[in-house]
């Protein structure tokens, strides 16, 4: 339960749930871990970051080093039915960024957003917020997470290589990917490509679609879950 306390090989990391007073910093921070995406305005504002804590607050987690705010995940619930590995957009997924769509009956834990402070990547930040998000999948008996995990790397590549190319060179480890090796060494599969699932110059607005299986679900029989009635 947050808040927890971590040491990595470069100090001390504390891990707690993201409140109100958080939202201009993430935002600042959002800007600053995605340069390339601000400029094409995607990435969190005000409204969107205090959208994710009143609709699933135990979803939104941010790092803290001595005190100052260095990292956050963004998590929503969503139900995907018989197809989760279908195709999707980052918009469609997380509802305009709003995640109005956050389901808490569904199965999926989906990862909108994983950033860290550049100016101290490398601390092992990024890794521990992974771990968390696996706590809460385990915690709430969820099947799964998924993410779109953005090609960071992709565009240097697009005028020789198709984006599923450039997925198994990467897989393989001829290529490294800031985002998508660390994904893998995290224990993360790739399920699919997904193309045009957000606008980002790097990656060409291609995305790959991530997966980890919770190893301790325990599946919910059909007749046990909760219904919602309208009158």
């Amino acid at each position: 339960m947050l808040p927890t306390h971590h040491d990595t090989p470069k100090g001390a990391v504390t891990l707690r749930l993201a409140d109100t007073e958080d939202i201009p910093h993430l935002v600042e921070l959002n800007t600053k871990c995605f340069p390339a995406m601000a400029e094409e305005n995607v990435v969190w504002t005000r409204g969107h970051l205090a959208a994710h804590q009143k609709v699933f607050p135990e979803g939104q987690i941010v790092a803290e080093v001595d005190g100052n705010l260095v990292g956050a995940v963004a998590s929503l619930i969503v139900s995907l039915g018989n197809d989760p590995y279908r195709s999707h957009t980052y918009s469609g997924i997380t509802d305009g960024g709003y995640f109005h769509n956050h389901d808490p009956e569904g199965d999926t834990l989906y990862g909108a957003d994983v950033y860290v402070d550049p100016e101290i990547r490398g601390m092992g930040i990024g890794a521990v917020l992974y771990e968390a998000r696996r706590e809460l999948c385990r915690k709430l008996n969820l099947k799964r997470i998924l993410a779109g995990g953005r090609l960071h790397g992709y565009k240097a590549y697009a005028a020789d290589m198709r984006p599923e190319e450039y997925i198994r060179a990467v897989e393989t480890g001829t290529i490294k990917d800031l985002v998508l090796s660390f994904q893998l060494r995290e224990g993360f599969v790739v399920r699919k490509t997904l193309k045009n699932y957000i606008t980002d110059p790097n990656s060409k607005n291609n995305a790959s679609l991530i997966e980890w299986l919770n190893p301790d679900y325990v599946p919910v029989d059909d007749d046990t879950r909760k219904v919602r009635v309208a009158c």
